[in-house]
């Protein structure tokens, strides 16, 4: 029993530790400021609201959306707001906690797959030092929720593998994975597939059992599925369709080639290892851990290749990363050649712990400097009534209060067939136009630069002008307000 706890008692130090030096280096460093380093953020805490008082899942009270790319995340921000958390300490705390569980999986995973209890730590180390994986987790949104329901369902997966045929607990877990992030449903596919391939000779035997996996998994993820249908006639969320059309998405190899540049920049003396950790994952029966790691990339650069954000939608793979490195470092050398290359890779975590702590303090005063001040000069300038249209919707809707018009088809899709429309821009303008008037939009907060041809002196009246110089994430250093004057 002392020793399960030691190690425990020591993750948990490491974990306390490294989210005190997160914060203390960064958001709390030289002011006592804590903010959300996205404007995504604020999407779900608007969204968590409606839900909270009743008024249904969307951004705005009553009008139904399937924005969110994390119902899951949604849900579990509302019911902690109804049992008396603000939704940033919600947010802020769920973060830190799954960051202790996903580490926790990570032992387990590791301890598995080497049978060294010191390894399996110091592997659930190197993720709690994840300065990266950190920002994510820390920023307000899902990352560690989904890489501890992905990590968690791989073990499950596992065990079913290894003679487990009942359970049907790892098809749950992949469910609640897939609400978390859609990446969930890659995931489902592979370890169905894995399933498949491990008992090919027998499928007939194994038929029902998986059969049963399947139908387990649609029991949990058909009603967001359905709800998006039904409001989209898509089954996935109305975001992931909206980022397929604009302009931040990469070609798929300068995708790939970047990507793989922030794997090593999240620890270097891991992802040299990382071709042979994946070789030990296949080698020794957990494919479905390597298989993941590979396909997940090549998969994104077809048809999701964007790393906006310090390539925040790859942040909930930095654990398995960590594994595949470990392994691979774990393989490959020994005694004190091994010992001092685990030691460089846990100081340069240490260091990246502090960068990611400041580089989450300068993005959160970005968010803050421009996008908070904007909502405050709505909230305190505008009417209750009156509707505004943004490209940016999170920190406008959550703190202003006011009924908002999303230019970007997160919220709904309709829009974007004006926005990327080819049409003369005069006729565009005129398009939207007749749809903002249609929902009684009287002020337009947005970057110019991002739509020159919206440009209409005639209709447009500059009120208001927030610019950030400081700025680090925002789309642009300067949001700009206009009362909407050809809908009157």
């Amino acid at each position: 029993m002392r020793s399960t706890l030691k190690p425990l008692l020591f993750l948990v130090i490491i974990w306390f530790a490294g989210v005190v030096f997160f914060l203390g280096v960064g958001p709390l460093g030289n002011k006592p400021f804590l903010g959300f380093p996205l404007d995504d953020t604020w999407i779900h805490f608007s969204f968590a609201r409606n839900l909270a008082e009743h008024h249904g899942f969307g951004l705005n009270p009553c009008e139904p959306s399937s924005g969110s790319t994390s119902p899951l995340w949604v849900v579990l921000l509302a019911f902690l707001n109804l049992l008396g958390l603000s939704f940033e300490t919600a947010a802020l705390g769920m973060g830190i906690f799954f960051v202790l569980l996903t580490a926790l999986c990570v032992e387990k995973i590791v301890f598995a797959l080497t049978g060294e209890k010191k390894a399996a730590v110091a592997a659930a180390l190197l993720v709690l030092l994840s300065g990266r994986f950190l920002w994510g987790a820390l920023s307000g949104m899902e990352v560690a929720l989904f890489s501890f329901l992905a990590a968690c369902g791989i073990c499950l997966h596992q065990k079913f593998l290894q003679g487990d045929r009942g359970s049907l607990l790892p098809a749950l877990v992949f469910g609640l994975a897939s609400l978390a992030r859609p990446e969930g449903h890659l995931l489902f596919v592979l370890a169905c597939g894995d399933l498949c391939l491990r008992n090919i000779r027998r499928l007939k035997e194994v038929g029902p059992s998986v059969f049963s996996y399947v139908v387990v998994y649609l029991a949990v993820v058909s009603s967001y599925l359905g709800f998006s249908w039904i409001l989209t006639h898509r089954f996935f969320c109305s975001s992931y369709y909206s980022k397929m059309l604009f302009t931040w998405r990469m070609e798929a190899w300068p995708y790939l080639k970047e990507y793989v540049s922030l794997v090593f920049l999240d620890n270097p003396f891991l992802a040299v290892f990382l071709f042979s950790g994946l070789w030990e994952g296949i080698r020794r029966r957990w494919g479905l851990l390597s298989i993941w790691l590979v396909v997940f990339p090549l998969a994104a650069s077809r048809v999701s290749p964007i790393l906006i954000h310090h390539g925040r939608y790859l942040m909930p793979l930095i654990p398995f990363y960590v594994i595949a490195g470990f392994l691979g470092l774990h393989r490959l050398l020994h005694g004190r050649a091994y010992r001092i290359v685990l030691v460089m890779a846990i100081v340069w975590s240490i260091a990246g712990v502090g960068l990611w702590g400041r580089t989450y303090a300068t993005d959160s005063l970005s968010i803050y400097g421009q996008h908070y001040r904007a909502a405050l000069w709505l909230r305190d300038h505008t009417d209750p009534q009156d509707a505004v249209a943004s490209n940016d919707i999170g920190v406008i809707s959550y703190v202003s209060g006011r009924y908002v018009v999303d230019l970007c088809g997160i919220i709904r899709l309709s829009v974007m067939r004006i926005m990327c429309s080819s049409a003369p821009e005069e006729s565009r303008r005129h398009m939207l136009w007749r749809y903002l008037a249609a929902r009684r939009v009287k002020y337009l907060a947005y970057y110019p630069e991002w739509f020159p041809w919206v440009d209409d002196r005639a209709c447009l009246k500059k009120v208001y002008e927030v610019r950030f110089t400081g700025n680090t994430i925002a789309a642009s250093d300067t949001m700009e307000v206009y009362r909407v004057l050809c809908i009157e």
